[in-house]
């Protein structure tokens, strides 16, 4: 007769009830403890199931490892985005090999009447071309940087 494997159990989270009123209803939100993301025990509640997850799925890094390399084969590190234009300029966002976030520019309309996107291809120069934000500049020294959104102002001057 073959072996039963007794699985580990996954870590289940405390329930601590929180009361709240939404729009005149009164709810309990049992997990509402977990949204602190500094707590010592919401820390070590993650890293649990972090570690329960890791050691069930442990087969499968292989395969993990094989998708990862696929889909990577399959894009284009250094790459641009489809530029836009606004105003006297053609915005766009490039990125480059090896980097982990974007570089957000801006080139110049060759002329007023011009609406024929300037040929932009991966690793070439753009004639006048302008960075006006390198995220991979700003995340240095940072473990985490997350860029949310922004605008050019409308005098072309400012991000916003």
């Amino acid at each position: 007769m073959g072996r039963v494997r007794s699985a580990p159990e996954a870590p289940r989270a405390a329930r601590r009830p929180v009361p709240r009123s939404h729009h005149g209803d009164e709810v309990e939100d049992a997990y509402e403890w977990l949204r602190a993301k500094d707590d010592a025990g919401v820390r070590s509640h993650l890293e649990a199931e972090n570690a329960f997850t890791e050691a069930r799925t442990a087969h499968l890094a292989p395969l993990r490892e094989q998708i990862f390399e696929e889909i990577r084969s399959r894009t284009l590190e250094t790459d641009m985005s489809v530029p836009v234009r606004r105003g006297q300029w053609w915005y766009y966002t490039r990125s480059v090999e090896g980097q982990q976030y974007g570089i957000h520019c801006r080139a110049p309309l060759g002329s007023p009447d011009d609406w024929d996107p300037p040929a932009l291809s991966p690793g070439s120069e753009v004639p006048g071309e302008q960075v006006l934000l390198d995220a991979n500049r700003e995340a240095e020294g940072h473990e985490f940087f997350a860029l949310g959104s922004f605008e050019v102002s409308t005098d072309t001057t400012r991000l916003l």
